[in-house]
């Protein structure tokens, strides 16, 4: 489950990332950061409105959040008694139940069938 929060954080943060570059930052600007012009990126016969540059910046910031999410997650002992908290107790509930019905197996087995011990 944490896994997941951790991959929704880095996609929903490389899409912004993405979609804000494209449209808060022009070509030329671009141009005199990097010292030459953007490589588009194009796929089989669509050009994206996109540079190559832009998509590794936001792969590199995407995924440092991703990094300080799951770093602050396991660290931070609040969030894992808010996340792991419902977990935890249903996982203690459902060893508990396994080992009342091992412990009543056992019983019904060394009892019989007919329930006199044979």
């Amino acid at each position: 489950m944490q896994t997941m929060q951790v991959f929704l954080l880095v996609f929903a943060t490389f899409v912004f990332f993405v979609v804000f570059g494209a449209l808060a930052i022009n070509s030329t600007v671009v141009e005199s950061w990097i010292g030459h012009p953007p490589i588009p990126v194009v796929f089989a016969v669509a050009r994206l409105p996109v540079s190559r540059e832009l998509l590794q910046v936001s792969v590199f910031l995407s995924a440092f959040a991703g990094l300080y999410f799951t770093v602050y997650a396991i660290t931070d002992a609040g969030y894992r008694r808010q996340f792991f908290g419902d977990l935890s107790r249903g996982l203690e509930q459902a060893i508990g139940v396994r080992e009342v019905y091992r412990i009543l197996r056992r019983e019904s087995v060394a009892i019989g069938p007919l329930g006199d011990g044979s």
